[in-house]
């Protein structure tokens, strides 16, 4: 458990104020990356891999809603 709490926190303090395209950005293979692999189990490698992923699926939304945000108001503003 603490191990995990740790892989979470990892990726909250290390996204924090980060824009969506900083997250989008970001590969799910981190942890393979930054060869973490032989400490950290499959399990908890798969579930780090979830809650990334959530996390950008989250992030995409975000910035498709500031996308449209911008172009309505683009729109509005033209006479």
């Amino acid at each position: 458990a603490a191990l995990t709490a740790g892989l979470l926190q990892l990726l909250l303090q290390g996204l924090r104020g980060s824009r969506p395209s900083e997250v989008l950005a970001l590969p799910l293979d981190i942890l393979k990356r930054a060869n973490l692999q032989q400490f950290v189990a499959i399990s908890r490698m798969n579930g780090f891999v979830n809650i990334l992923r959530k996390m950008k699926q989250q992030a995409a939304a975000a910035a498709a809603a500031a996308a449209a945000g911008a172009a309505a108001g683009a729109a509005a503003a033209q006479p």
